[in-house]
């Protein structure tokens, strides 16, 4: 198992964060993926007071779609709370076409509740303060995704704490582009 040596400081004082740390940081290992992103969308819904659960389910959110991990092996380590967390915050890789892809992502993730939801909105929210370090701007379509998460976030969950700087970094790349 992986060290917990240079996780945040929240993650040490649960089994659960420890665990679901670990395997994200084996899982993204294998494929050579950082495990950056899922640690800054785990901090963002930590910071903002969220359980334990949705952030064990923010840490493992990619491993499905990054390291082939299957959703059942998640309920099976993890419970069935964090595994529909992190199936609801997964793209469903037979959608061929990125726009409808994209679009039942949103529809999934943002129709199930607050805590899909939370996990979906810190997502983008890590995703353009990442963008926003890089010189070159998202593609035209991602902009586009993350700009509809937006309307769609706004609209059925309004009281989201991101959403106000969600619109502000992407009125930001958008200006880049």
């Amino acid at each position: 198992m992986t060290s917990t040596a240079t996780a945040p400081g929240y993650i040490a004082p649960s089994a659960l964060l420890r665990a679901a740390y670990d395997l994200a940081t084996d899982v993204h290992a294998a494929g050579q993926v950082p495990l950056r992103h899922p640690v800054a969308v785990a901090t963002l819904l930590h910071d903002s007071g969220y359980p334990e659960h949705v952030i064990a389910a923010a840490l493992l959110h990619d491993v499905v779609e990054d390291g082939g991990l299957g959703v059942e092996a998640i309920e099976q380590r993890f419970g069935p709370d964090v595994a529909r967390l992190v199936a609801l915050c997964t793209e469903d890789a037979s959608i061929v076409s990125y726009t409808r892809r994209k679009a039942a992502l949103r529809s999934r993730a943002v129709g199930d509740g607050a805590e899909a939801a939370a996990i979906f909105a810190a997502d983008k929210l890590a995703s353009a303060r990442s963008a926003l370090r890089r010189p070159d701007a998202p593609s035209a379509r991602k902009l586009e995704h993350y700009e509809r998460s937006l309307w769609l976030l706004k609209a059925r969950h309004p009281e989201l704490p991101f959403l106000a700087e969600l619109e502000s970094d992407l009125t930001r790349l958008r200006a880049r582009a």
